[in-house]
């Protein structure tokens, strides 16, 4: 009896698993996971059943496909785990991030996640995305947006399993700020009555594309879901249920905001192809990559050119994603003074961010005309350090220069000062972390050159990365296409000199200029 007792126990225990276990291997259910604290996108009603844009947008794509839904409530990070494992078929509503789609596929995009930031009505500090410095951020466990404070020296990270617990913190006192998404933040502060003691900021992370997310390889129901998705945006079922679940969706009649920032898209989508069709046929680009990979075979040299491509369009897509999310938001924001400020000046410093990349990269091709004369090496740098000398002091750097006030050098004063915006652009950032911070300028002589060293204390240069310094298109930045020590050396080499570079892990790195004196001053 105690063996029968027992056995009674056990299949009473595992009786509830048993239909989501033959639901599990029946091909015709698709297990769908789904983040349960995340309004309106993805909650669980009165009732306990599954709720919201995500799931009801899941729901009308998969309707007619003969599939059943099987719904299962979890937290992000569970949902995660579980999907790359195979335990779930398809995650309703996930942000795409690379390191995602290493395990993850895509359906097709059918938002654009703009992460927002909520900040309590008594804080006015905070105008930018790097204002967080020293604060603590709430935010959920596995957020995309955690890459973000990542890069922001000091900030602190308090994670939460879903959104609306991250809020509570930031209610309760233990979070300066709330970083997430839009719509669950006013969601949550509406049904919390918090409106008037907060206020939420979007437009300072960048926007994040927000899709269907099934296991790595499953292309037939991936097929399903996009061909669902473009049936939803065709019939209208997709403009009734974002009307429904998220805000006011009203075809506004086109202005001429609307009509700028299009044409600025067409511009800059014109000046792109130009610029990629250009830099492919130029002449002078060809020979410089045909000088690099000249010891390579024949796929080495593709591959490189392919990196300049897929370098280029890295660089001009972000600026291209922010134009992007002012244009989808110009229906619904037209009519609110706040949104237009904030395009009237967020719109041209993307645009001017393309110019200066645009103009970077037609330094790497283009040969512009010297213009040498003797110049005294002390003032040049002494003009060059003035610039950077509010954020010189900021940062904590003590700053020498030991230069002879009579030394004058044979230069082009507008190309050797590129140079060194160059290098104390790279100095300051190598030093962020050190814990003393010391940037130093001294000048030597070997034989008939006059050697200037720029000195910093900082982390230093790997090694591996100091074979490729001076190659065009290498970088380790995150930003940035690898053209800056290269048309650095390139102008040194057009003053008869070079620039040469000595440096040691978390000691520091010196870079040695060499002039070639042409003649004597006097």
């Amino acid at each position: 009896m105690r063996y029968l007792g027992l056995l009674v126990f056990l299949t009473l225990l595992l009786f509830p698993a048993f239909p989501q276990l033959a639901a599990a291997q029946d091909p015709h259910v698709i297990r769908v996971g789904f983040d349960k604290s995340l309004p309106p996108l993805s909650y669980l009603d009165q009732d306990g059943e599954a709720a919201g844009f995500d799931i009801e947008l899941m729901r009308k794509v998969t309707e007619h496909q003969g599939y059943q839904l099987q719904f299962i409530p979890l937290e992000l990070d569970d949902a995660i785990q579980m999907l790359k494992a195979g335990q779930l078929d398809v995650m309703a509503g996930l942000k795409y991030t690379s390191t995602r789609n290493s395990f993850i596929d895509f359906s097709d995009s059918y938002l654009t996640m703009s992460d927002a930031v909520v900040i309590p009505s008594s804080i006015r500090d905070i105008a930018g995305i790097n204002d967080l410095k020293e604060k603590v951020a709430a935010v959920q466990r596995e957020d995309a947006v955690i890459t973000q404070l990542e890069g922001i020296r000091g900030s602190q990270i308090l994670e939460a399993f879903n959104q609306p617990d991250a809020l509570d913190m930031l209610f309760l006192g233990r979070a300066d700020v709330f970083l997430g998404n839009r719509w669950t933040a006013e969601y949550v502060l509406q049904h919390a009555d918090e409106q008037k003691h907060y206020r939420i900021r979007t437009g300072l992370i960048p926007p994040a594309d927000y899709a269907f997310a099934v296991r790595k390889g499953n292309y037939k129901l991936l097929n399903v879901l996009n061909k669902g998705l473009a049936e939803a945006h065709h019939n209208g079922t997709y403009e009734r249920l974002y009307s429904q679940y998220l805000e006011p969706y009203s075809g506004l009649a086109i202005s001429w905001w609307r009509n700028l920032v299009y044409g600025l898209l067409i511009v800059m989508g014109i000046i792109f192809t130009i610029l990629i069709g250009s830099f492919i046929w130029n002449k002078r680009l060809q020979q410089e990559v045909n000088r690099q990979t000249q010891a390579l075979i024949a796929q080495e040299k593709m591959r490189a050119l392919g990196q300049l491509v897929a370098g280029i369009a890295h660089e001009l897509r972000n600026p291209l994603t922010a134009i992007k999310t002012f244009v989808e938001l110009l229906p619904r924001k037209i009519d609110d003074p706040r949104f237009r400020t904030e395009l009237v000046r967020h719109v041209p410093e993307e645009v001017g961010r393309m110019n200066r990349i645009i103009e970077d990269l037609l330094d790497y091709s283009r040969e512009k005309p010297m213009h040498r004369e003797w110049g005294n090496l002390l003032e040049l740098v002494q003009s060059v350090t003035d610039l950077f000398m509010k954020q010189i002091r900021s940062e904590g750097i003590m700053l020498e220069i030991d230069i002879p006030p009579t030394l004058e050098v044979f230069m082009d004063r507008g190309r050797i000062k590129q140079v060194l915006i160059n290098l104390i652009l790279n100095a300051i950032e190598a030093m962020a972390d050190a814990k003393e911070k010391r940037l130093s300028f001294h000048v030597s002589t070997e034989g008939s050159m006059q050697i200037l060293k720029i000195a910093d204390s900082g982390k230093g240069i790997k090694e591996e990365d100091a074979l490729h310094l001076f190659q065009p298109f290498y970088t380790t930045k995150k930003q940035g296409i690898g053209l800056g020590l290269y048309i650095s050396q390139k102008i040194m080499k057009e003053h008869g000199g070079r620039i040469e570079v000595k440096s040691a892990k978390n000691t520091g790195t010196t870079f040695n200029l060499f002039f070639a004196n042409e003649g004597d001053a006097s």
